[in-house]
């Protein structure tokens, strides 16, 4: 085969990356069966009563949860297949610690944003190993923070902060998916797990293709536009299917895509009837991804009986688009009936009158506050409590009918404050009708790990809830 052949194929656009990422989304075989492995392994690991589990656990005695390896030497294909993906399988999994009776405090992963902790130990003695998690924790169930001061490098305390203290009447410890936010597992994320470290960077020209409202076929074409794949005769030239470049409408020396879908005189001529005097320089001036991008990205109509921008990919059937220019009111579809985002105006709305009022991920920093926000309510003694919160996954997990069972122990924490004797109501509101506790939340750091109480309202925090009360109302993008 030509070289020139080999290396177009080798600089073929991947098909099996996500479409925002300039791919097809077609999925690749070989790590899709992959994932599907590692469901089995994470099955084998967190479903313990399954029937086929135990069976499987007892016939290859497998004795911890989650081992550091399964190999065994006289095996089933089924099994060895798991042992080969054991390794990629455990790093990317975590224990979240319930009752903290499978999980070792140093060499088991607890703390997803660090890992085992015994690699951060700044005191090695022997008498470390001895100690638990009960050495860890006051009287009172929480952290002991000088006695972790005190083991630990400083920069890992914040991050073990940011884990709920183990109880020892809460659920058995479980073992936990790094991929996803709520820790369940899910073939999706196994998948992008393999993959992302070799996927282009999200460009958000090609959701911009996608979300267009035309037909698929016009969006296929214009992806390969972007990814230049159109078989003009240069690129024939190229892949060494032809010798002469030049365009056969116009006898330019080189037909390229911007030639023929913007360049070639018939097609020129075309646009220039229909774009405005005062943008020919940007518009027959841009490159060709600059081109592409600014049209699909631009809805103002450009005449009153011309259509918008967005709808000119349409006009390049056929090549050079003449034919569409003499048709031009019969074959552009209209797209004015499409979906476009609205803009509302929400504002705080205080609840009905029967109501009362470490380093972690985003959506934990939320349930950590909804969980310590509770505690404090109910030892301040209120019996109607309203939490609203802008993170509908928080609020989502929290209303699941088995959040009881949730692979969070923050959100079977906050489940089990529901069975207290009080009336407790979540409810998700958008940010913009959250603005109070988005402006404590970037209030100065007092740079200690305890509980801020303010008994007076911060001078930073009076013109929201002041603006809460009496508006104007926010603009939200619905």
């Amino acid at each position: 085969m030509p070289q020139n052949v080999l290396d177009s194929l080798a600089t073929a656009p991947s098909f099996s990356e996500p479409c925002n990422r300039g791919g097809l989304g077609i999925p690749r075989c070989y790590e899709r069966n992959l994932t599907f492995m590692q469901k089995l392994a994470f099955q084998l690991v967190s479903s313990t009563e399954s029937m086929w589990v135990t069976a499987l656990r007892q016939k290859y005695r497998m004795l911890t949860t989650c081992p550091l390896s399964i190999a065994r030497q006289n095996c089933s294909p089924l099994w060895r297949a798991l042992a080969n993906i054991w390794d990629s399988f455990r790093d990317n999994t975590f224990w979240l610690v319930g009752d903290a009776t499978d999980v070792h405090l140093w060499n088991d992963t607890w703390v997803p944003s660090v890992g085992p902790l015994r690699p951060w130990l700044s005191n090695a003695l022997p008498s470390v190993n001895q100690l638990h998690f009960d050495d860890m924790l006051h009287a009172d169930g929480n952290w002991n923070v000088s006695r972790l001061s005190e083991l630990l490098d400083q920069a890992v305390v914040p991050h073990v902060l940011g884990v709920l203290p183990p109880s020892f009447d809460d659920a058995r410890d479980r073992v936990a998916w790094r991929l996803t936010p709520t820790g369940a597992f899910t073939v999706a994320s196994a998948y992008e797990g393999f993959l992302s470290p070799s996927w282009d960077v999200c460009d958000p020209k090609w959701s911009s293709i996608w979300s267009l409202p035309v037909a698929q076929r016009v969006r296929m074409f214009l992806w390969l536009v972007l990814r230049q794949r159109l078989m003009t005769n240069v690129e024939r030239v190229r892949r060494g299917l032809s010798s002469d470049p030049s365009c056969s409408s116009c006898g330019c020396y080189s037909e390229t895509i911007l030639h023929i879908l913007r360049d070639c005189p018939p097609v020129r001529s075309f646009w220039k009837s229909i774009i405005p005097q005062v943008e020919h320089e940007c518009f027959f001036g841009a490159s060709l991804d600059h081109w592409v991008a600014m049209n699909i990205k631009t809805s103002r109509a450009l005449g009153p009986s011309t259509p918008p921008w967005s709808c000119f990919s349409l006009l390049f059937s056929g090549r050079i688009g003449i034919v569409w220019a003499s048709h031009f009111a019969d074959s552009i579809p209209d797209v004015s009936v499409a979906t476009h985002a609205t803009d509302d105006f929400v504002q705080w709305v205080a609840p009905a009158h029967d109501w009362s009022v470490g380093v972690v991920s985003p959506l934990n920093a939320e349930l950590w506050s909804i969980l310590v926000g509770l505690q404090l309510a109910f030892s301040m003694g209120f019996s109607r409590v309203q939490v609203q919160s802008d993170s509908s996954v928080a609020i989502r997990l929290i209303l699941d009918p088995m959040a009881a069972n949730s692979f969070s122990s923050l959100v079977r924490r906050i489940s089990s404050l529901q069975n207290l004797p009080w009336s407790l109501r979540f409810l998700w509101v958008p940010r913009e009708m959250n603005m109070v506790v988005d402006g404590l939340s970037k209030l100065p750091s007092l740079n200690d790990f305890h509980l801020q109480i303010f008994d007076n309202i911060p001078e930073s925090i009076r013109p929201l809830l002041v603006r809460d009360r009496e508006g104007p109302p926010y603009r939200h993008r619905c």
